[in-house]
């Protein structure tokens, strides 16, 4: 029966009240704040290096039934917030979140380590550090998924000089679909890497590494025959 149908067999005084607490204890992904605000995946998906999860990663546990709001901030050495990592409502669960190292402008900060609070307002404060580390490549080069529909590749950006650029293209069982290209020398500046899929690989989504260096970022990209 639709809303509509109830709210006609019953008085709007009844319904009103019910369909407000339904709104308020439905399960639904949180609404992100702060000034940069990143998506609950992004937010909650783990590197893929073990090192680097085990530095990047706040454990946040909510052990209230009611949905309470959360508030991740990041300081560097002096003492100065320079991150709203999470603020939204959460409810009752144990939550892992993995810092990207940067701050509320999108920059990588300096290497080192950071203290991060989480204010609970059901709870307790609670304190931690995070670790920067970075690999030689890391902050000499930005990469981006291309913006399309069907996504197909990365845009590189080689911040300072030449580098060795391969790419890879896995399934995501993590077995191999395509190896676009191997060890290319690629000059400073920017590069549209595009996978265009052998006629074997069938329509979907897949992951594509690109390493540049001693560094690697993976992307999820997909297309359509």
């Amino acid at each position: 029966m639709c809303i509509i149908h109830i709210m006609k067999k019953y008085s709007i005084k009844i319904v009103l009240p019910i369909l407000l607490i339904l709104a308020i204890a439905w399960p639904t992904e949180p609404v992100l704040a702060g000034a940069v605000a990143k998506t609950w995946k992004e937010l909650t998906t783990p590197p893929e290096d073990t090192v680097e999860a085990a530095n990047r990663r706040i454990w946040v546990p909510v052990e209230r039934k009611n949905r309470c709001r959360v508030t991740i901030d990041i300081f560097d050495q002096k003492g100065e917030k320079i991150r709203t990592l999470f603020d939204a409502l959460l409810g009752e669960g144990y939550f892992n979140f993995w810092w990207d190292k940067r701050d509320d402008s999108l920059h990588l900060v300096e290497p080192g380590i950071y203290d991060y609070k989480v204010v609970d307002l059901c709870a307790k404060e609670r304190t931690g550090t995070v670790i920067a580390a970075y690999r030689e490549w890391e902050r000499r080069c930005r990469m981006e998924v291309l913006e399309n529909k069907y996504p197909r590749g990365v845009i590189l950006e080689l911040l300072e000089d030449s580098a060795i650029v391969s790419a890879r293209v896995l399934k995501f069982n993590g077995g191999p679909a395509d190896v676009p290209f191997v060890d290319s020398l690629m000059n400073r500046g920017i590069h549209r890497l595009e996978w265009n899929p052998p006629p074997s690989v069938l329509p979907g989504r897949y992951k594509m590494m690109v390493t540049v260096g001693d560094y690697s970022e993976t992307f999820i990209v997909r297309f359509a025959r």
